[in-house]
């Protein structure tokens, strides 16, 4: 069986992974096509932020992985990046997509062969990606499905934990996180509170145990980072929810819920600092292949 790989498109200047995608070819011959998509004037995302940094990409291999497991590696890349809070140009979770036949790639290449949009083409490709409907709740609920169940090998989550060792957010990038994070709809927050209350017994244990097995080196990290905290992020949340939260007088109930509540995230944070992480950081270890051409190539 023929063995492929996972790779992850990143910008050369800021390293920020922007796609992650799925191969058997050479990663150069990849890497080339994309470039020469977006350079004919391909209007899929990633292609579209390939012409807007104007340079090669950085393609990163990620992982090897045989051909009849590609689908799910990477909807796995695509599902932890997204977690970790990457602008990823992916429109969907990944695992679509097949080989196309050679007819049909002659077809597509011939006609898009020297091919120059207008401005107005332009613009009604821009107005159309701007009203484009939002994904119905069927296609989530399908998304959803299938990520449920699914676990990490121990050898996944010890690639995971190389990657992110040494890794830290910029400033600008923990306003940001901070920021998408205030803007949940009050929907999501009640879907994200019945989720937590109809977890069963059996997920919390798992996540209990996992913070009571978590490793001294692991500890001393995690207080390394809340010790490197920005002191001002710090301060507005805590003005933020001390204004929410002044002159509301809650129930013994409620209290206890809250409680219950906040030790169930708790664990949840835990279990999600160890096991997803990016594979970012290994570029400083210079652990991952990394293929770049020209532009104009």
């Amino acid at each position: 069986m023929r063995i492929g790989c996972i790779y992850a498109l990143a910008d050369p200047k800021t390293s920020e992974v922007r796609y992650i995608g799925k191969t058997i070819r050479k990663p150069e011959f990849r890497l080339k096509i994309h470039i020469a998509a977006a350079t004919n004037g391909s209007n899929l995302y990633v292609h579209r932020w390939i012409r807007k940094i104007n340079t090669s990409p950085q393609l990163i291999i990620i992982e090897s992985t045989p051909e009849n497991e590609l689908d799910d590696a990477e909807r796995h890349w695509i599902f932890i990046m997204k977690m970790i809070g990457y602008r990823l140009t992916n429109l969907t979770y990944g695992g679509e997509g097949g080989k196309l036949a050679e007819e049909t790639r002659i077809k597509i290449s011939t006609s898009n062969r020297g091919k120059k949009r207008s401005d107005e083409s332009r613009a009604r490709m821009s107005a159309g990606a701007r009203t484009r409907k939002p994904m119905t709740k069927e296609t989530r609920q399908k998304i959803s499905t299938t990520q449920l169940g699914k676990t990490l090998s121990k050898a996944h989550r010890m690639k995971i934990s190389m990657a992110l060792r040494g890794r830290k957010f910029s400033a600008e990038h923990r306003a940001n996180l901070t920021k998408s994070k205030r803007n949940v709809s009050d929907e999501t927050r009640r879907k994200m509170s019945i989720a937590a209350r109809n977890m069963s017994n059996e997920t919390r244990a798992k996540m209990s145990a996992a913070a009571y097995n978590m490793t001294k080196e692991h500890r001393a990290k995690l207080s390394e980072v809340a010790r490197n905290r920005d002191p001002a992020l710090v301060q507005e949340t805590i003005a933020r929810l001390a204004a929410i939260n002044r002159g509301r007088k809650h129930t013994d109930e409620a209290r206890e819920n809250m409680r219950l509540a906040q030790l169930r995230i708790n664990e949840q944070k835990r279990q999600i600092r160890r096991d997803n992480f990016s594979v970012l950081s290994l570029l400083y270890y210079g652990k991952v292949q990394i293929y770049q051409i020209s532009h104009h190539q």
